[in-house]
């Protein structure tokens, strides 16, 4: 998933995994989300207390190589404020969802 949301002018997105997205990818898609048409989804790993809500985590790849990525784990409030405002429609053990 890329930070631009674009969509057919009447559609919704849904996107799953924007956590990855640093601050500046981050900054660009709550840009690019802001503008867009009227309704998007967005579902993330949902917070848990033994886990800091932000990582950087080591993952081994399937050829034995290994790839550092950036991590962020989410209350239901904090991703849909971050969106500017949604309903959060889930918030279970593993993931959020937010309407936004």
């Amino acid at each position: 998933m890329g930070p631009n949301p674009t969509r057919s002018p009447g559609q919704f997105g849904r996107i799953r995994g924007r956590g990855h997205l640093e601050e500046p990818d981050r900054l660009r898609f709550l840009s690019e989300a802001r503008r867009a048409p009227p309704e998007l989804v967005v579902c993330d790993s949902h917070f848990r207390p033994a886990e800091a809500p932000v990582q950087r985590q080591e993952r081994l790849l399937n050829d034995g190589s290994r790839w550092e990525v950036y991590k962020r784990y989410f209350k239901g409030a904090e991703l849909a404020a971050e969106l500017g405002g949604g309903n959060v429609l889930h918030e279970g053990r593993w993931f959020v969802v937010v309407r936004a």
